[in-house]
Formats: structure tokens, sequence, C-alpha cells
């Protein structure tokens, strides 16, 4: 209900050995219980097994993405993957404020914005970037370039919102 974690398994620099590395990216002032829905369902199954075999759960379906709705008022948050990665897209709704929008990274030595606008996160094991927003609007069919960078919030907090440039605030946001 706060977030997302992400679990690693990280070859440890210098050494052969695999570390784990488990930290949270939590989205505060978030709507905690957003409705939560499948999208482009796959032919993909998988089978879950918590505990004792009674509690397995075999050929549960799998989906290319993932939408919680309404994580901030008017905004929904698409997380997907391509290919090793995983992506996100903020879909901010006509009238929805773009500047609600805030993630805080838990567990984790560090964060920083980079040179070129990057979020670098450091942990124990290494380092992994979010990449530069790219925000965009269509309008009238026409997709339209909308400035974005992030922002760090403080400076001991790990906690960054998202400053975005002009835009038409009669069209969704993305």
């Amino acid at each position: 209900p706060e977030g997302m974690v992400f679990d690693r398994t990280v070859k440890e620099k210098h050494s052969r050995q695999w570390g784990r590395d488990v930290s949270k990216c939590v989205f505060p002032g978030a709507n905690p219980k957003p409705e939560i829905v499948p999208v482009d369902i796959t032919k993909h199954r998988v089978f879950y097994l918590k505990g004792r075999k009674s509690t397995s759960h075999p050929g549960l379906k799998t989906s290319a993405a993932v939408l919680y709705k309404n994580i901030y008022d008017g905004i929904d948050l698409k997380v997907y993957g391509i290919e090793k990665k995983i992506e996100y897209d903020w879909i901010v709704k006509p009238g929805a404020d773009p500047a609600k929008i805030a993630v805080q990274y838990k567990g984790v030595k560090s964060t920083r914005i980079d040179g070129q606008g990057n979020l670098e996160i450091t942990s124990a094991l290494g380092s992994w970037l979010h990449k530069k927003p790219v925000a965009f609007q269509l309008v009238d069919g026409q997709k339209t370039h909308v400035d974005a960078v992030f922002h760090r919030e403080n400076k001991s907090g790990n906690m960054y919102s998202l400053k975005v440039g002009k835009y038409d605030k009669e069209s969704p946001l993305i």
C-alpha cells in the first residue's frame, strides 16, 4: 500500500558473491488503496506458492502492465516492463495537478540528480537510474513535448517531485 518494492539480486563488486538488495519507492500523500487494474493480459501463466501446498495458486494470469488508478487525485500510475527494465507513466487527467506526484526512496544509501537530469539511486550493492522524465500530450492527434524534470524536495530524505513546463490543462499529460 505504500509504494513499490525493488528486490534485486546483484553480483557484488570485486567478488563472485551475489547479494540481495531490497529497497522501496514510496509515494508520500498517495491514496493508500488505489484500484489496481491489469493492463494487456498475456498468454503466460505463473504458479504462486506461499507456505503450504493448500495456499498454492496455479495458472495465474499475467499482464504486460499494471495501472494504479487515482494514486493521487486525478492521477494514475502505469507500471510496465520493457526488456529487462521497469518503466512507468504518470497519467495526469485534465484538471489534476502534477505537482502532487512525489516519490521517496527508502532502504538506499543515497539519491541524486545527475548532470543529465536522471535520478540516480545508490544502494549497498550498486546504483541504478530513473531516466530524466519525458512528458508529452496528445492534443488533436498530435504528440506535443512538455518540459519535465525531477526536483529534489529535501536534502536528506530522498524525496523528489516532478516539475513540468507549460501544457494544455484541458488534455491528459503523460
